[in-house]
């Protein structure tokens, strides 16, 4: 069954981190059909779907027991120069409730790409479980040639976004990073394989 609009805007809400600045997602839902309906080849079987969740469950227990980095610590991450962009922002927080966190501007000319970045160590680990686990909600109800997706990418389920490109010239992608930290990128002018041949060459 497909995702109703509301569902599909709830989980896309838990895909997004409040760090000081106000971050854009398009999510739209899958498309309809009704041979979509009767059959959905993309849909993961149950066995993946368990194995997939206790993953996430044994990576959170592990990531509650490390201590979430510094503000300096974070910011020494960003480099002035990177795959032809150039760092023209960066901030970084530290926060007891909801752990460390930050955000980088990249741009070359009229294209940029944002970074929202939160690191899942110690209370953070519980965004990273969320996330995932949105994740793989989203992925049960994805159809063939949807331009919002969710792919395995670094060893993690994905989402994939170019819903936008033709209108807006906007693409994302929200992963996991090194295991450890949850990352939305987001690109204007950038298309969704020259964001992940960006973020292909990140590591935090």
């Amino acid at each position: 069954m497909n995702l109703s609009y509301f569902k599909m805007a709830t989980l896309c809400a838990t895909l997004t981190f409040s760090l000081g600045m106000t971050t854009l997602v398009s999510c739209n839902p899958p498309k309809t059909s009704t041979s979509d309906e009767k059959t959905n080849t993309n849909t993961p079987n149950v066995e993946n779907l368990v194995s997939d969740s206790l993953k996430v469950e044994n990576l959170a227990i592990e990531l509650k027991k490390l201590k979430p980095l510094s503000e300096a610590e974070f910011k020494d991450k960003f480099t002035k120069i990177f795959d032809g962009f150039q760092l023209t922002d960066v901030q970084a927080y530290e926060d007891n409730e909801k752990g460390s966190s930050a955000y980088a501007m990249y741009e070359n000319g009229e294209n940029h790409i944002y970074l929202s970045i939160a690191d899942g160590a110690g209370v953070g680990a519980e965004k990273v479980r969320e996330n995932m686990i949105s994740y793989l909600e989203i992925k049960k109800d994805v159809q063939p040639g949807d331009k919002t997706t969710i792919i395995e990418y670094k060893g993690w389920q994905s989402f994939f976004d170019e819903s936008m490109f033709e209108s807006d010239k906007m693409t994302a992608i929200h992963y996991l990073e090194g295991n450890r930290y949850n990352v939305v990128a987001q690109g204007t002018g950038v298309t969704l394989a020259e964001i992940k041949s960006f973020l292909d060459k990140l590591s935090l």
